[in-house]
């Protein structure tokens, strides 16, 4: 930045001084005019009035007007006590003539000086104010001349550069901008804000350009240059200001909507945004398509998305809002049913926030909707799968608690027996030791096969009922298909299920979970089979029909191409309670379905396949 003269720092400095120091220093030059007017010999008697002149001039500009009018007085006093003083007795006239022009042409100068002491105070006054306000300014400020002169560099300029102002003062602003594009950035720019208009002024113009700092940094620069014209000079002054962050900002901020637009897409979110003042409400395109509609099928409007809440949600809702506004709930997350353009309702989950203004009071709502409909089925599923667990463990149990029952009856009938035979030789003091021997072994037979029985009991279940209903087979096969896949029990891979299902079938008459779990036991003893037997790929058909030789029934047959069995004998095993091929498992699986097919009045059996795998059949009666 352009420093200030030694005249003008002398001659703010004389201003801020007290006025008796400007009183002393006006006598001061009154008596140097007085001492020069003796000390000089060309200086005559009527020429010395020139020198106290100068003492008003000076005492006048430098120290203001009173201090003038004070070295009038000082010079009126000096002048007659030692130049005029003979003249009074010879000539008083003269004197008098002297005097007054004296004091005439002293008024004179001293308006004349103190209006120029005036304009020029408040000229170098504005120039002080200009430095201050160029310095202190957060954008770097660099005037130039036509020549590209640097005439003014101001503090911010020095930060920005690294070079201080005297370093860059009187050199060409070239330095500051890259060589290649010193033409583009500089020369057109100025060229164009000064050499091609008509007025003295140009309003500045907003240029993007590349800086060049003294270590060989190029960074980015918003300028804007105005050019002024005084005397038919022109100057241009640039004001910079370094972008480099904000360009920074912008691409972190570019980056973060793409990645922020990207997440939205990706979990199909909706934005909504509700103006509390004007009741406006704005729907995203993602919003309005979570419930199947277009950009322009549905309005932005309260009311319509009101009469889309599910009526059983609509009072929860609306209460949930009226309390967040009003701060008697600490956040705003709910769930909620909106209808689709389909009729259907889809499962809404919404979490929004307020924007308050600076007394707290909320203007405007905004947030979010996610379609949890899909995760909301999958939880009923779970549910549903729960419950079928819990009805099948419970006839496991109780069909487990009958096998038992049935085996253990014969072991412990025979015990019964034996140890009343035991009993009556004891009391007939029958004596034969050898038949008595082959008794007592018998009861220890009977009570090993007993003890082998109670071991195969893993769990007993609480009791419940079971519930008959009407149930459309062909779901539960498609449900039943629905759950092998989310359940994620067994990994399907390259295996498909096929489907050959009869349309129109009548309800069949039966508990819909215990169905479910035939129909998911049967598709997983397939899926299995098919994995033992070494294959990666595999397919499960499932056919539903009437049956062909009582139509009142509905048959299903779940086909496999898995290992299979060997012979007709090991196909009537696989009914029977606690067989197995696997490692893991009671063997009740089929058992237990055969048993609640047939309590359903229904029939289960298998059959061997021509090539591999078997296939399970079952019937139930339609609904009459």
């Amino acid at each position: 930045m352009a420093k200030q003269s030694i005249t003008q720092s002398a001659f703010l400095y004389f201003d801020t001084q007290p006025p008796l120091f400007h009183y002393a220093l006006a006598m001061l030059t009154v008596t140097l005019a007085l001492l020069a007017t003796f000390k000089i010999p060309v200086i005559g008697e009527r020429t010395a009035f020139m020198l106290f002149f100068f003492a008003i001039i000076q005492s006048t500009f430098w120290l203001g007007r009173n201090p003038g009018i004070f070295a009038i007085a000082l010079s009126l006093i000096a002048i007659n006590a030692f130049i005029l003083f003979p003249i009074w007795a010879s000539a008083p006239y003269d004197a008098f003539i002297l005097n007054a022009g004296f004091c005439i042409l002293s008024v004179v100068i001293i308006a004349t000086t103190n209006l120029h002491r005036r304009s020029t105070t408040a000229l170098w006054k504005s120039q002080k104010r200009y430095i201050e306000i160029v310095e202190s300014a957060r954008d770097a400020i660099i005037t130039i001349d036509a020549d590209q002169t640097i005439l003014v560099f101001n503090l911010a300029a020095e930060n920005m550069f690294g070079c201080t102002a005297n370093d860059a003062i009187g050199k060409l602003i070239e330095r500051f901008i890259p060589e290649r594009f010193r033409f583009d950035h500089c020369c057109m720019h100025i060229h164009a804000s000064g050499y091609t208009g008509s007025t003295n002024h140009k309003t500045p113009e907003l240029y993007t350009v590349t800086g060049l700092r003294t270590n060989g940094e190029k960074f980015p620069i918003e300028a804007t240059i105005s050019c002024c014209e005084t005397n038919e000079k022109k100057t241009f002054t640039v004001i910079l200001r370094d972008v480099s962050e904000r360009l920074c900002t912008e691409v972190a901020l570019r980056k973060s909507e793409a990645q922020l637009a990207l997440v939205v897409d990706e979990v199909k979110a909706g934005y909504w945004d509700w103006d509390l003042i004007s009741h406006t409400l704005y729907f995203s395109p993602e919003w309005k398509q979570q419930i199947g509609m277009d950009e322009k099928e549905i309005p932005n409007s309260w009311e319509e998305w009101k009469n889309r809440l599910h009526p059983n949600d609509q009072k929860s809702v609306l209460t949930a809002i009226e309390n967040y506004i009003g701060e008697r709930q600490p956040v705003f997350d709910i769930e909620f049913r909106l209808r689709h353009q389909d009729g259907s309702y889809r499962w809404i989950h919404s979490r929004g926030g307020l924007l308050r203004d600076p007394n707290n009071h909320p203007y405007r709502m905004l947030g979010i909707n996610l379609d949890i409909t899909d995760y909301k089925k999958a939880t009923e599923l779970n549910l549903r799968r729960d419950s079928m667990e819990r009805a099948f463990r419970l006839y496991v149990a109780s069909q487990t608690a009958i096998a038992i029952a049935h085996e253990l009856n014969q072991p412990l009938s025979a015990l019964s027996s034996y140890t009343d035979l035991a009993l009556t030789m004891l009391q007939n003091a029958n004596k034969d030791s050898q038949k008595f021997s082959y008794i007592l072994k018998n009861c220890s037979l009977q009570v090993l096969r007993a003890g082998e029985v109670i071991q195969q009991l893993m769990s007993v279940l609480h009791k419940g009922e079971t519930v008959i209903e009407t149930i459309d087979i062909n779901n539960s096969i498609h449900e039943a298909i629905n759950f092998i896949k989310m359940s994620g029990y067994l990994d399907l891979g390259a295996f498909k299920f096929e489907m050959d299902l009869a349309d129109g079938l009548p309800l069949v008459a039966a508990n819909g979970l215990q169905i479910q779990k035939i129909l998911t036991i049967l598709l997983q003893n397939g899926l299995e089979s098919m994995q033992e037997s070494g294959r990666n790929t595999g397919i499960i058909t499932i056919t539903s029909r009437c049956c062909a030789d009582d139509p009142s029934r509905a048959h299903v047959t779940v086909c496999d191409s898995g290992i299979g069995v060997k012979d007709i004998t090991a196909l009537k095993l696989i009914f029977q309670p606690f067989y197995t091929t696997k490692s893991e498992g009671l063997g009740m699986g089929l058992a237990v379905s055969r048993a609640l097919i047939e309590a359903h009045n229904g029939k289960m059996w298998a059959e061997k396949n021509a090539i591999s795998g078997i296939s399970i059949h079952f019937t139930l009666p339609f609904v009459i």
